[in-house]
């Protein structure tokens, strides 16, 4: 296996990362995964902290499937996978270059899912929810991680093993008509919560049976 050391704001790195990958001739599968983002407020963030958002998530992503892809094309077929983020669909506090440049990497996504169609590459992406990797373990305090557990439906938060799941799966095969699109694998994290009625619910069907549905397995075996 080779392996080569890129950052991904140079293009002369990426270029050259994209040939170290191809020299055994194979090249079929790009997962753009470098991405990072500036706490602050919009008050705040200056040009240069923007700069460093958008270079990395957006403009380091496009030049990984420019010079992945011409290496992908002469096989026929391959695919693309970019990690962005539920926060592109959110209105996080205090870190706005982060939420838009990840939005902005999902319409990139689409882009390029329609440029590169024709030369049988398929492009899509997957938005994480709150994954545990050292890296997200070392920058959340405790309170914003029982934060995101809170919002997230399955009740625990991701591993980088759920990610890679979902990054295999659309590399795969099994998704060979896939393209344009992208997987929230997030545990539910990125559904918007409507009102709750369930004070309503109780008034109709009583509290004994509201509270028999969503006891727990380890609850109703006591």
């Amino acid at each position: 296996m080779r392996s080569a050391v890129c950052d991904v704001t140079e293009e002369d790195l990426v270029r050259r990362a994209g040939a170290t990958a191809a020299k055994d001739g194979v090249l079929d599968v790009l997962v753009a995964n470098a991405g990072t983002g500036w706490p602050g407020p919009v008050q705040l963030l200056d040009k240069a902290q923007w700069h460093i958002a958008f270079d990395v998530n957006v403009v380091g992503t496009a030049l990984c499937i420019k010079h992945a892809s011409s290496v992908v094309r002469s096989r026929g077929s391959g695919a693309v996978l970019a990690i962005s983020s539920v926060e592109a669909l959110r209105t996080g506090k205090f870190m706005p270059a982060y939420n838009v440049a990840k939005a902005a990497l999902d319409t990139l996504v689409a882009c390029a899912a329609r440029e590169l169609g024709p030369l049988g590459i398929r492009v899509n992406g997957i938005r994480p929810g709150v994954v545990l990797t050292e890296a997200v373990s070392a920058q959340l305090t405790e309170k914003s991680l029982q934060a995101g557990l809170r919002q997230t439906y399955l009740g625990r938060l991701g591993t980088p093993a759920d990610i890679a799941m979902a990054a295999a799966f659309l590399a795969s095969e099994d998704a060979s008509w896939v393209t344009g699109q992208m997987l929230n694998v997030c545990g539910g994290l990125s559904v918007h919560d409507g009102a709750n009625y369930e004070g309503l619910a109780r008034m109709v069907f009583g509290d004994s049976l509201i509270d028999d549905v969503f006891a727990t397995t380890a609850e109703r075996t006591r």
